[in-house]
């Protein structure tokens, strides 16, 4: 991010006579940081106060507002009348330090659910939706403190922790009591209804605020609406289905912060580790998937490692925080708590605290359902419920009780997503290995099934991926072959071609150790369709002839057919055609023989193209017609683009420009379908 006015720092230094070295020194950073700050990089809002304090100006004299944020002449202060004497700020409303320094990468958010509060008229509800640990009730806060939110509300502010098994009766007692209603002036103290009729007529035309954070059942949150038309209520909960309940239409869903937001809340509490090493912090930040709570763990866990001065045990702290479980048990003290009225007074803030909370919640069904799905590459992938279903073995309605708990997102019609926070959790309860090979299982099934739907295939690329992970981690070698044989068309189509290089020589390596030769053969006419592909012609060749002795050796023609025609292909790419020539046709013979018509199609296909190279026309149609017909008559789609592209080509050499157009515009149809 880039200062509005970059030189001004460099005045400033100069101004007083200073070097650069000089004011590294003072701050505790390189020169070359502030070579960068003077050149117009924005500096870490830590580092952006020191400066003030360093130079005595604002960050405004020293250009140090991004420019998204300041405009050619300032906005004026909007006046705050003061407050009454009499406005009622709920002692309960939790502080945090964030209410001072703001809330990083939520000011348009902010902004917007601050609008709407100041210019409701009437009776209004809103509720503020989000993940566990995204910061929901961090935001309420900053609402409640806000000068013209109070000036709003001038009667008042009341607050309500509820959690998942609230007192209401006690919640409503308390804000009675607050309100001056003692329990004699109810009619019946001990009835819900009773207080809120009093709660209500108490507040009759007051102008006042009521937050109802951490809400788990409508109902719950419904009961706290006592205000009268001049109220607003918002209430806070992981759950949209509450959300929705309460507010409808008036719901916000809190997202994750940005990366840079993510970067600048992690240099709040470790500035120089972010500043001296930030392709590890971004990689941090990315770990924590965006997830305020995340962050600010991680940053305090480094802060505290740093307090020895010993580098050491920061790099000791930064490596622990690459596992999983390190970031989920990490905790802050009592003192440090946002607390949340789910957690009990005794338990530290922590992740798994707080997605425990939810969890809890559930159903043994729907527990069971999200350790499967942790299966799965977390958000922003997603999976697809036919997925889900097959590899939860649950039935669907579980899908439905963990989006209701706020602990699985939708990602369009049918398709769900988990965030980098909760497949940690869910991951770290999972024992065995029955899911995992569930999803090896189903990566086999939906490859064989769809092997030339490249559509259906991308929808589900990472997660198939991660089933030929699975099959290496857990060292299954036949499900491995299984699968990348299958894949193996995708990638080609989609010039993945390093990356099935990178999962076909494992899958060979295994065939060799296996003894496999049947898999290695197939195995290796893969690696050097690939190699060709990648333009590493003597690794092919080395393939090439490998394979070609074992072929021979075992008699597989079709093999045998594969191996001749890619090395036509290598000759073909050295420029000598006559041996090219040779080999496609030896191995369109061996191809009819057995009816390997997929490799007669492409031999055709090959042939086709040389003989147009040669403006042999009249032979390059008779090839490519019987080429087209038979890959027509058994639904060779992706074998018809350029035997379709080349008989343009045949036709065009031939005068006949009319059913070139066709030829050549059918071939680009399908090439537009297949590359999706």
């Amino acid at each position: 991010m880039k200062m509005k006015k970059p030189s001004i720092l460099k005045f400033e230094r100069e101004q007083r006579g200073w070097s650069q070295a000089r004011v590294a020194e003072e701050l505790n950073i390189s020169t070359r940081t502030v070579v960068r700050w003077e050149q117009g990089l924005l500096p870490y809002l830590h580092y952006r106060e020191r400066l003030c304090a360093l130079y005595g100006k604002t960050a405004y004299e020293l250009g140090l507002v991004p420019e998204n944020e300041v405009d050619e002449e300032p906005e004026p202060v909007l006046s705050v009348p003061s407050l009454p004497a009499t406005f009622l700020f709920d002692p309960l409303i939790p502080e945090s330090a964030e209410n001072i320094n703001g809330l990083l990468g939520r000011d348009e958010l902010l902004a917007r659910i601050k609008r709407r509060l100041l210019e409701s008229n009437s009776l209004a509800l809103t509720a503020i939706n989000g993940l566990p640990g995204i910061g929901k009730t961090a935001l309420a806060m900053a609402l409640v403190t806000d000068r013209l939110v109070q000036a709003r509300y001038s009667d008042g502010i009341l607050w309500a922790g509820l959690g998942l098994h609230p007192n209401v009766l006690n919640l409503l007692m308390r804000w009675g009591s607050l309100l001056g209603i003692r329990a004699s002036d109810v009619e019946n103290p001990d009835d819900l209804g009773a207080w809120w009729h009093a709660l209500h007529a108490a507040i009759g035309a007051r102008r006042m605020l009521f937050i109802i954070d951490d809400a788990w059942s409508s109902e719950d949150a419904l009961a706290l609406k006592v205000g009268g038309s001049n109220c607003t209520h918002l209430v806070t909960t992981r759950s949209p289905q509450v959300a929705f309940a309460f507010a409808q239409q008036e719901m916000v869903v809190v997202p994750e912060l940005e990366e840079i937001d993510g970067l600048a809340l992690l240099a709040r509490f470790v500035p120089q580790f972010v500043e001296h090493d930030e392709k590890t912090a971004r990689e941090l930040v990315r770990r924590a998937g965006g997830l305020p709570l995340a962050v600010k763990l991680m940053g305090y866990y480094l802060a505290l490692e740093t307090l020895s001065g010993q580098p050491r045990r920061l790099r000791g702290a930064v490596a622990a925080l690459q596992h999983a479980r390190q970031r989920l048990e990490i905790s802050i003290p009592s003192r440090w708590q946002e607390h949340s009225p789910s957690l009990p007074m005794s338990t530290l803030l922590s992740l798994q605290a707080v997605i425990a909370v939810s969890d809890q919640h559930l159903s043994k069904q729907a527990h069971n359902m999200l350790c499967a799905l942790a299966v799965f590459p977390s958000k922003p992938n997603s999976f697809s419920e036919e997925a889900a279903l097959e590899i939860g073995q649950e039935p669907v309605e579980m899908l439905d009780e963990l989006w209701d708990v706020g602990l699985l997102e939708a990602s369009g019609p049918g398709r769900y997503m988990l965030h980098q926070t909760i497949v940690d959790y869910a991951r770290s309860l999972c024992k065995g290995q029955q899911i995992e090979q569930r999803l090896i299982h189903y990566t086999i099934h939906y490859l064989q099934v769809h092997e030339h739907d490249y559509k259906s295939i991308e929808l589900e690329v990472n997660n198939l991926l991660a089933g030929l992970d699975m099959a290496i981690e857990l060292t299954m070698p036949h499900e491995l072959f299984d699968a990348i044989t299958c894949f193996a068309a995708y990638m080609r189509a989609r010039s993945h071609y390093a990356l099935a290089d990178h999962y076909l020589q494992i899958a060979c390596k295994n065939a060799i150790q296996q003894q496999n030769v049947q898999e290695r053969i197939i195995l290796l006419q893969l690696l050097a369709e690939f190699a060709v592909l990648r333009e590493v012609y003597g690794q092919a060749e080395d393939y090439i002839q490998q394979g070609l002795e074992l072929a021979r050796e075992h008699e597989q023609k079709e093999s045998i057919s594969a191996f001749l025609t890619t090395r036509g292909n290598v000759l073909l790419h050295n420029g000598n055609s006559v041996h090219a020539q040779a080999y496609f046709e030896e191995g369109l013979q061996m191809a009819r023989q057995i009816g390997a018509k997929r490799q007669i199609c492409t031999l055709l296909s090959n042939l086709g193209h040389m003989a147009c190279a040669q403006a042999n026309y009249t032979q390059a149609e008779r090839v490519l017609r019987e080429g087209i017909e038979l890959a027509r008559q058994e639904g060779y789609r992706e074998l018809m683009i350029p035997l379709l592209n080349a008989l343009g080509k045949a036709m065009s050499g031939l005068g006949n420009y009319s059913q070139a157009e066709q030829y050549t515009l059918e071939s680009l149809l399908l090439a537009r379908e297949f590359k999706g």
